[in-house]
């Protein structure tokens, strides 16, 4: 992006506490950074989903898609190497994530999984105290049967 390029080549001369974005608008450093967790957040969901889901997409979507997220291609780049339009490229990928989404929404697997990882969590922690042995097999019984719950 040619505004986290800008950043990186400002940076060299100093600290700076704001930077002009390519739109012209200047941003704070703790803005850069709110900016910098969204955008992360937002590529750690598409990656989940894609992981999920993405065998049930078109070869053609994963292709884009891959392009897209995975290499961080830009819509001009992707249309050149594709051989369509800008416009063809970015409905693809909104079409895409729409689709994603909705197979989350209908089938929660990615929802079950980090469930199951917290409670997998649980029982590390459990197991790793020193407690009373009842009390230990008591909390293991419980998050199984959660785990056993989220299972069917």
């Amino acid at each position: 992006l040619w505004c986290q390029e800008k950043i990186l080549d400002s940076s060299k001369a100093g600290a700076y506490d704001g930077r002009v974005c390519g739109s012209g608008l200047v941003f704070s450093i703790f803005e850069w950074v709110r900016l910098d967790l969204e955008e992360a957040d937002k590529l750690i969901e598409q990656g989940l989903l894609y992981d999920f889901y993405g065998g049930l997409l078109t070869k053609h979507q994963q292709k884009i898609y891959e392009e897209a997220v995975y290499e961080n291609l830009s819509l001009s780049e992707i249309a050149d190497l594709e051989q369509i339009s800008r416009q063809a490229v970015s409905d693809l990928l909104h079409r895409t994530t729409t689709a994603l989404q909705h197979y989350e929404a209908q089938l929660g697997l990615i929802r079950r999984f980090e469930q199951i990882r917290q409670l997998t969590a649980q029982l590390r922690d459990l197991a790793s105290q020193e407690l009373a042995p009842d009390r230990i097999r008591a909390g293991i019984l419980q998050a199984a049967d959660q785990i056993e719950q989220e299972l069917r």
